[in-house]
Order: C-alpha cells, then sequence, then structure tokens
C-alpha cells in the first residue's frame, strides 16, 4: 500500500487550447478509496492516466509513498488498473485472464494458481475459472477484470469508469461488491467515473473536477452540505440543487414574499445587491402566497415514497432559475413525499424551510467560506505534497 501525492500537476497537449489538467494539487492517503468526479471533458481519466504513466505530464511532480514516479514507466510504479472496457483476452479463460500478468511476471505455476484461486474466492469467480468471457455476464467480466488486477498485490487500483457498460441494477450491486472488496484488502484506489451517485456512496472522499481544475475535495457528505461554488453546489446531489437570484435587503435576501435570514459574516464577503440562494429539492415546502414565491407545477415524478414535483416560474417572477449545470433544465425540483395531491399546472407557493447556501452572483463562490478557502483538502497533506514537489524542483 502507498499514499500519492500530486503537486502541482499539469498536463497540456501541443497545440490545445487549454491545459487538460491545469495546476493540480491532491493528496490521496494510504489506503483511501478516492473518487474523481466530474462532467466529460473535465480531466479525471486524464489524472489516472498520469498516475499510471499513461499520459506524461507537462509540469509539476507526482509521489507514489516516498518516491518520485514522476520519471518511472508504468511497470515500474507497481499500479494496476481496471479499464472501463473489461480489456479480457477473448481466447483465455477466466483463470488464464486472471493469472495473465503473472505469467508475464514468471511467477512459478504453484504460486499462481493459488493466487487466481484466492482471487476467485474473493470475487465469487471460483464456478467460472474454466469458462471464456464470452460465456459471462457484464458484471462477472468486470469481476474478471478485478481478478486479474488483484493477484498483482499492487500498492494502488486505478479504475476506469468501470461500471458504464452495466445496466442499473447490475451497477447498484457490483458497485457493493468492489466498495467491499477494496475496504478488504485496503489497497488505495483511485476511482474515476461520471455518475455523482456512484462518487458519494463509495468514495471516502471525493474529488470535484470542472474544465481541468480541482474545485473541491471532501467527504461526500460535506461535499453535499458546504459545497465551495455553484458548480459543486449543483453538481453533487440528485436531483440537483436549485439555485435562485435573490436580492439582498436589510431584513434578509427576498425571493418575493419570502424572506431568508442572511448572516451578517457572509453579508460582509459581497458586495452585489444580489446573490444566489442555493436551495436543495428537500429543503422547499408549498407555502401560503403570503409566504413564497409562484410557481407553476410542470411534472410530478412518483417514486413511491417519494415524489419530485418539478415547477417553473412565471414570466413576470422577480426571481430568475440560476443553472450551475447546464445539462439541467430550468425548472425548479421539490421533493415531497409520495402520492403527491399536486398535477401539472397547479399553481403553487414555495418557500425554503430548511438549510439555504449563499453564493456570490459575481464569482460562485460560497459565502460560507473565504474566498481563498476554495478546496476542502487535508492542509497538512497538501503542504506535505508542495514541499515535496519544491525539493524534486
Amino acid at each position: 500500500m502507498a499514499s500519492v501525492s500530486l503537486s502541482n500537476v499539469t498536463c497540456r497537449y501541443p497545440g490545445a487550447m487549454r491545459d487538460s489538467v491545469s495546476d493540480l494539487n491532491l493528496d490521496i492517503h494510504d489506503g483511501e478509496f478516492l473518487v474523481l468526479v466530474g462532467p466529460s471533458g473535465c480531466g479525471k481519466s486524464t489524472v489516472l492516466r498520469m498516475l499510471a504513466g499513461l499520459e506524461e505530464v507537462s509540469d509539476g511532480r507526482i509521489w507514489i509513498g516516498d518516491r518520485d514516479a514522476t520519471p518511472l514507466h508504468p511497470k515500474d510504479r507497481d499500479i494496476a488498473m481496471v479499464f472501463q472496457n473489461y480489456a479480457l483476452y477473448p481466447h483465455l479463460t477466466v483463470r488464464e485472464n486472471i493469472g495473465f500478468p503473472l505469467k508475464i511476471a514468471k511467477f512459478p505455476k504453484a504460486k499462481r494458481d493459488r493466487r487466481i484461486k484466492e482471487a476467485a474466492r474473493l470475487l465469487d469467480l471460483t464456478d467460472y475459472l474454466d469458462r471464456r468471457p464470452k460465456a459471462l455476464s457484464g458484471g462477472q467480466r468486470q469481476r474478471v477484470a478485478m481478478g486479474r488486477a488483484i493477484v498483482r498485490s499492487p500498492e494502488i487500483f486505478l479504475m476506469d469508469e468501470p461500471l458504464s457498460n452495466l445496466d442499473a441494477k447490475l451497477r447498484v450491486q457490483t458497485r457493493s461488491q468492489i466498495s467491499e472488496l477494496t475496504e478488504h484488502l485496503g489497497v488505495t484506489t483511485v476511482y474515476v467515473t461520471h455518475d455523482q451517485t456512484e462518487a458519494m456512496t463509495m468514495g471516502d472522499r471525493v474529488a470535484v473536477l470542472k474544465d481541468g481544475r480541482l474545485q473541491q475535495v471532501d467527504t461526500p457528505a460535506n461535499l453535499y452540505d458546504h459545497p465551495a461554488n455553484e458548480f459543486v453546489a449543483g453538481f453533487i446531489g440528485s436531483p440537483s440543487m436549485n439555485v435562485l437570484s435573490g436580492t439582498v435587503e436589510p431584513c434578509g435576501v427576498r425571493l418575493d414574499n419570502a424572506t431568508i435570514e442572511f448572516p451578517d459574516e457572509m453579508r460582509a464577503r459581497t458586495l452585489s445587491p444580489t446573490v444566489h440562494l442555493g436551495i436543495r429539492p428537500e429543503d422547499l415546502e408549498v407555502v401560503e402566497a403570503s409566504e413564497g414565491f409562484e410557481a407553476q407545477v410542470e411534472l410530478v415524478e412518483e417514486l413511491g415514497a417519494d415524489a419530485y414535483v418539478h415547477v417553473s416560474l412565471p414570466r413576470r417572477s422577480p426571481i430568475t432559475i440560476v443553472s450551475p449545470n447546464t445539462e439541467r433544465p430550468a425548472h425548479i425540483i421539490v421533493r415531497t413525499t409520495g402520492r403527491s395531491p399536486l398535477k401539472r399546472f397547479d399553481r403553487v407557493w414555495l418557500a425554503p424551510t430548511g438549510h439555504c447556501h449563499f453564493f456570490d452572483s459575481v464569482s460562485g463562490h460560497n459565502l460560507a467560506h473565504d474566498e481563498a478557502a476554495v478546496f476542502s483538502n487535508d492542509e497538512r497533506s497538501t503542504e506535505v505534497a508542495r514541499a515535496k514537489g519544491s525539493s524534486a524542483a
């Protein structure tokens, strides 16, 4: 096992308009399961490939334990990688696929067989050892790919969207198996996904990237409760956070007939006459007309115990919906109990009754934080990583 430190790491492709990864500082603790998450093209797979040595580091240093791994070839890094497309040899059996890296490393047959059987036992593949990949389901093929990584006993696992080819039910089942397996093995794991549900349920910590830059790294609970900026707020959580533009007044932030208390320390951090108010779907409720802002029901999604009510604002509304995630529609989503009496075209009045987040309307930073404190990384670990980078330079 080993820790990993990335110090001011940049990946820059010739002729590209911007860096694929820019000035990344990140410390991954020994035995930790860290998830890299973000939209397509944010640089998360590039980070993984730089860790594996498959992509050149333009600037900065990568440390694996006490070793500067930046100049090392992939074979010298003691890293095992699990790919999205399984990358199994179709003409080999499960036994031969799992044992292939040991055969290449010239392990004695007895030792090779022992490791293959142990990996198959951990992954519930013992009954499939003599089958070929075409006779397996998608989930079983993914477990074979995991087994091939396990038998090497590497210091670090790297996983690049390993569940994206599975159906929804199998994805839930397999992600729990991966979590249990990595916890049992205690191996440092870096897992890449664009699915924030996977990130929230699997990671000890989650690092959120956008356009090649780290936005925030923290535990799943802290990312949800204390997003550093509007992007993180909109990306983490399903459904994502509602972000509305409110007017700053002496009594608080006004959303039509609703007034939300605006703490003095946050008020002091912005000079703008408006702020962006972040409200989770579960923190909005239907209220009397005199206490909230008007909206019209567009869609009710019944999920059994819960329901998601999608509403739009009337054209004359003084409120604007801010969309930190451009992929989501300009609707407000309210989470209610199931069998909602609301139906399409109903007029309702809403007000936040739970926790609210305040974001600067210009920079998008969470006003609960100092603007400089964008990242929620382990400060001591980051300082260590930077010190290593300075000494190497």
